[in-house]
């Protein structure tokens, strides 16, 4: 069968035209990216970003590009500033021109260097003050600006409404035809799209018409107006006329924020709040020859240094270290002066220099206790420099170091193993000083001859990997150091280590811990690690572990098996007795058994007997005024090596104890008791056997008897214990009793009882003054609560207790839902039901706790509501129903829930309402049958 060639052919042509062209489209394009980025011709300026993103776009190309600060500016370049983005353009000609926010420019050179500016709109200022020639404006009128050289200006150009105000030196307009018309110093020209131009009679002398300051704190800036009338612009009349200032927060001054009128002086002053306030001057009634500007205030965060930190330290070994300092400035600083002090002398900087940055590297400070600052300059609104920042301290002290290199790896004395396969060796040595070569010798003597030479070579790291086998590197003992050359070839020795060579013998498979003839607690086996390794020969395989714990030697009773895929295994429990453990190996998956360990022994022994204290008596009292030793007593315990004997206080705050008692008795110091107060401390005596090869070690449990030194007694809180836990549902039933007690010398007490609120405060719920040593309060509300009771003596000693007591009241549970019984669930009332029966038997199970319950009927309306057709509080469990008048055929529900009341009527808890439903509904017969009457009276 022939082939269907042709198409396929077709395809793969198209497909081959396409890719062609997709890869031309990226030649182009990217070699026009290309040229957006890079420039080959003469640059004219250089643009510094005092603020934001600023775009550049070159006339012969679609991209714009986002400049960085510093970039270099061409001929016929288009720049465009973004949003709250200043710029300013620094020409080879000495001509400055700043650009505000949401203005585009392009900038062109003739061949003679004479500037010329096309302006598509925005805020500008052009400053020829040091400039030896004069610039041409084209602000798309049918005129052009000449700006003469030594002058500034400031301008505004918004969708073909131009003005400009001439701030110092001269200016001209010229027209189409060549005439040009002569502009001053101080005054302001309007000028519309078809170049027609209007001089304002009076302008603001003192401000750019977009003028920036600098806030250096919160406080409002106070911006003085200084006006000036034009004489082209100007009559003798208007100079007796009011001047008015107005501010508004929109440029279309829809917003007066102030309206000032001046009259007799050419002066006023604002107040500007941190952001942007346009304003226009006029004279009254000319509201219409309005100077319009904008004053920009921006608060200048504080400057603040990053690195080196406070307190640093630098350590040098043989060069000087190079360190970056960082600090932070606000973008409106046009450099910082860094300064670093010597502490030896601190009215000489060591270093001083200014950055444009934020950064700059030190690399020539020598060994010594240094400071360092910064001090911002900002150029805007003619600061200078502002505040200095506080200083850092920084050390730099110069290291001691080895000129030898030290050897580390082989370790000195090792040992190593190799198999016949060829293993990678690692040699690894340290030196103080980097910049070295190095040269590793290895030799089988410690002359190192030249016939002992294994390896030499020399290298650029300070380790290595040589490939060795026991083939290659026989049995032995080795020695080997590194030599360390310097720039002038100088050479410097490590100290010579040696390792002795062994051939690996392969692992068999074994138990590791525990030891055969192992000793143990039954207690304490659930925390033996049982640890096995595999052999070599099995280890890398899919291999499952079975331990196998016996009674007998043989496994023929066998205590347990444990299935693990590791190697080891924590958490075996065994009785009391005499065990032997082993382990297997499995192949995962073959099932088949590929190695097993050595049977060991293991004994599970019964933990040591608690000691049982004879002196003092449980609840003894002893009278005691000073510190005194009492003597402590027990019965000896069988195996115990040492005994462990403390005395706490009631709050547990260990007093007094003796580690390592041999004997079954010692004398312990217990602080007296001040007069009128008796002290309860307790007494523990815990037995210990020392560990040994083959049993850890052993602690029996903790013995306590309480005794007492009586002189004076704080009031102890008894009831309830710390730590409490209260049924709440017990809480609602019983009061809660509050009982403690006190020293009779006691002269004023107060009972004081408070709530803990969910956010950690606490609610002071009761506080009863000089009370009995017993109170109950009933029916406290659920959560955490806290007791004490503040007690003083005749002669003003605190005889409140050590700490306050806490309890806990829970939250209750609510009682069961009922389970209803009848009617059934979805039960259909109709004729046939009614013919049997005109009552309905409404029965559910008794609620366990419950002392009565709320029936209720409920009928369902079209919407989904219920409506209540009656309800009824009953003790018993059933409720015969039997007023059907009141009644509708439709869908109804029937509700059922349990309550717990107190006698009083206090309702202790209830439970969620149990929901069944019924339906009542009487279909229409098709045909209707009456009975036969039989023969009427008087036929």
């Amino acid at each position: 069968m022939k082939k269907k060639t042709k198409s396929r052919l077709s395809d793969v042509l198209f497909i081959t035209v396409c890719l062609l062209i997709c890869g031309l489209s990226l030649y182009y394009f990217f070699t026009d990216l290309n040229r957006s980025i890079s420039r080959n011709d003469r640059s004219i300026a250089l643009i510094y970003l005092k603020r934001k993103i600023t775009q550049r776009k070159f006339s012969d190309s679609v991209v714009w590009d986002r400049l960085q600060n510093g970039s270099l500016l061409y001929n016929e370049d288009i720049i465009r500033t973004d949003m709250d983005s200043v710029a300013i353009m620094d020409f080879t000609s000495h001509v400055k021109v700043e650009l505000d926010e949401n203005t585009m420019i392009q900038i062109f050179e003739d061949d003679e260097g004479a500037l010329k500016f096309r302006v598509s709109g925005g805020n500008f200022t052009i400053d020829t003050s040091e400039s030896a020639q004069k610039v041409k404006i084209d602000l798309g009128a049918s005129s052009v600006i000449e700006l003469d050289a030594g002058s500034k200006m400031s301008a505004l150009s918004d969708g073909g409404k131009n003005s400009f105000v001439i701030h110092e030196g001269t200016g001209s307009i010229v027209s189409n035809d060549g005439t040009a018309e002569y502009i001053k110093s101080g005054e302001s020209v309007k000028m519309d799209a078809s170049g027609k131009k209007q001089v304002l009679p009076v302008s603001v002398a003192n401000l750019d018409s977009n003028e920036k300051f600098l806030s250096f704190d919160d406080d409002e800036k106070i911006i003085d107006f200084k006006f000036a009338f034009s004489d082209a612009g100007s009559s003798s009349e208007d100079e007796n006329k009011k001047i008015i200032l107005e501010t508004s927060s929109d440029k279309d001054f829809n917003n007066i924020i102030e309206k000032i009128e001046v009259k007799d002086k050419n002066e006023a002053a604002v107040k500007a709040k941190d952001g942007k306030l346009y304003y226009r001057v006029y004279l009254e009634d000319k509201i219409e020859e309005a100077y319009e500007g904008k004053i920009a205030v921006t608060s200048v965060k504080e400057p603040s240094l990053l690195s080196p930190a406070d307190k640093s330290i630098y350590s040098s070994v043989d060069v000087l270290p190079k360190i970056n300092f960082k600090w932070d400035v606000d973008e409106y600083c046009d450099f910082s002066r860094l300064e670093i002090y010597d502490k030896n002398d601190i009215n000489h900087p060591v270093v001083s220099k200014d950055v444009a940055g934020h950064s700059a590297l030190i690399t020539d400070l020598n060994a010594g206790s240094f400071f360092w600052k910064i001090t911002p300059h900002y150029a805007i609104d003619d600061i200078g420099f502002g505040e200095p920042t506080a200083s850092y301290d920084f050390k730099i002290f110069k290291e001691d170091i080895n000129v030898n290199p030290v050897a580390s790896l082989p370790r000195d004395q090792s040992d190593l193993y190799l198999t016949k396969k060829e293993n990678q060796v690692l040699f690894l040595w340290t030196s103080d000083i980097k910049e070295s070569d190095y040269k590793l010798t290895l030799s089988k003597s410690d002359s190192f001859g030249a016939s002992d030479i294994i390896y030499s070579s020399q290298l650029e790291q300070t380790q290595t990997t040589l490939p060795f086998s026991i083939d290659t590197l026989p049995e032995g003992k080795y020695f080997w150091y590194v030599t360390r050359i310097d720039e002038a070839k100088k050479e410097y020795n490590s100290e010579v280590s040696s390792f002795s060579v062994h051939e690996y013998v392969p692992q068999k498979t074994d138990s590791v811990f525990p030891p055969d003839g192992y000793r143990v607690e039954s207690k304490r086996l659930s925390t033996v690690q049982f640890i096995w390794r595999l052999g070599d020969e099995i280890k890398n395989r899919n291999v499952s572990n079975i331990i196998e714990l016996s009674r007998d030697e043989n496994f023929t009773q066998i205590a347990g098996e444990i299935r693990t895929d590791y190697t080891s295994y924590t958490g075996i429990k065994l009785a009391e007795g005499n065990y032997y453990w082993r382990v297997k190996a499995f192949d995962k998956d073959n099932s088949l058994m590929l190695d097993n360990t050595s049977v060991k022994n293991i004994y599970v022994i019964k933990e040591l007997a608690k000691p049982f204290i004879t002196v003092p008596r449980d609840n003894s009292v002893h009278n005691m005024s000073d510190v005194k030793s009492i003597k402590i007593a027990w019965n000896p315990v069988n195996e115990a090596d040492y005994y462990k004997v403390k005395i706490y206080d009631v709050n547990d705050k260990l007093l007094s104890e003796s580690g390592d008692v041999k004997k079954q008795s010692v004398d312990l110091l217990v602080p007296g008791a001040e007069p009128a107060r008796t002290l309860k401390y307790k007494c523990t005596v815990q037995a210990f056997s020392t560990e040994k090869a083959k049993e850890p070690s052993r602690a029996s449990a903790v013995s306590e008897c309480m005794f007492m030194v009586e002189n004076a007694r704080r009031v102890a809180l008894t009831s309830p214990q710390d730590n409490t836990v209260f049924d709440g549902l017990n809480v609602l039933r019983n009061p809660v009793s509050f009982t403690w007690n006190e020293d009779s010398t006691s002269k004023k007490t107060q009972f004081i009882l408070t709530k803990v609120n969910s956010n950690g405060t606490s609610t002071v719920v009761s506080r009863i003054d000089n009370p009995r040593n017993r109170l109950t309060f009933k029916r406290l509300s659920a959560g955490s609560y806290r007791w004490t009771v503040k007690a003083t003596s005749v002669n003003g000693t605190d005889l409140s207790p050590e700490k306050n007591f806490a309890f806990t009241i829970t939250s209750i549970e609510q009682l069961a839902t009922a389970k209803l019984l009848s009617p059934e669930n979805s039960l259909l009332i109709g004729p046939e039901f009614l013919k049997n029966t005109r009552k309905i038997l409404f029965s559910w199970d008794d609620v366990e706790g419950a002392t009565d319950y709320i029936f209720a009927l409920y009928k369902k309306n079209e919407n989904g509501t219920l409506t209540r057709v009656m309800q009824k509080k009953t003790k018993s469990t059933l409720y015969w129903f039997t007023d059907f008048s009141i009644l509708d055929v439709g869908e109804f529900e029937w509700h059922v829930t349990a309550y717990a009341h107190a006698r009083d009527g206090f309702e202790e808890r209830r439970s969620e309402t149990a929901v069944n439903r019924f339906t009542i509904s009487f279909d229409l017969p098709d045909t209707v049958k009456t009975k036969d009457p039989g023969r009427m009276y008087g036929e």
